[in-house]
């Protein structure tokens, strides 16, 4: 009997030291990615620390390399999280902030089809999930609906622009730091959970 409690007191132990660790970690990342400081160290400590929520590290991860313009291996993170059980109150974020770095990636050297490309296919993930829908408001994620209005009007724009001049397109960085702006970064996600 003695050994059994002994067994359950330092299971309780180990787990209480896990959750005081994690927090502390968790903190100390949301603090210094508020601050603008993508420490990758730390957020990478949360893929060990966070086992019972998987795709809370990697979207995290995602959205560090998203912050310092590392927009391939942002794609990468974010993929790897919807590959994981994620709560479909959080699934839209994951896909809002695929959708955005994929659009990071369009630059002036594309051609206009590849820009439209890369735009239908950021779409593309917002429809999944039914985050938004493609014929437009009945999304399940208003964030969603308006990314997805902004990507087709820059479609638009880059067609017209295109039927105007035939290969020069008007997708510059501007654009970028526009729908950069739009990354769902939410302080509760950061948090991890056990």
């Amino acid at each position: 009997m003695r050994k059994l409690l002994t067994f359950i007191y330092l299971f309780i132990l180990i787990v209480f030291l896990k959750l005081v660790i994690t927090f502390v970690i968790n903190e100390m990342y949301i603090s210094k990615y508020n601050k603008g400081d993508y420490d990758k160290n730390l957020v990478k400590s949360l893929f060990v620390l966070n086992f019972s929520e998987r795709y809370i590290a990697y979207y995290n991860y995602g959205n560090l390399l998203y912050q310092i313009g590392y927009y391939e291996d942002a794609i990468s993170e974010y993929n790897k999280a919807l590959e994981l059980k994620i709560p479909e109150d959080r699934v839209c974020d994951v896909r809002i902030n695929l959708s955005l770095s994929m659009t990071n990636m369009i630059n002036d050297n594309m051609s206009a089809e590849e820009q439209i490309k890369l735009l239908e296919e950021a779409q593309e993930v917002l429809y999944e999930d039914d985050c938004a829908d493609p014929n437009g408001g009945g999304g399940s994620s208003s964030d969603a609906e308006e990314l997805d209005e902004k990507l087709q009007e820059k479609q638009d724009e880059i067609e017209e622009d295109n039927y105007d001049d035939t290969d020069e397109s008007d997708y510059d960085d501007e654009t970028n730091e526009e729908l950069k702006d739009l990354v769902v970064i939410d302080e509760d996600e950061l948090e991890l959970e056990i």
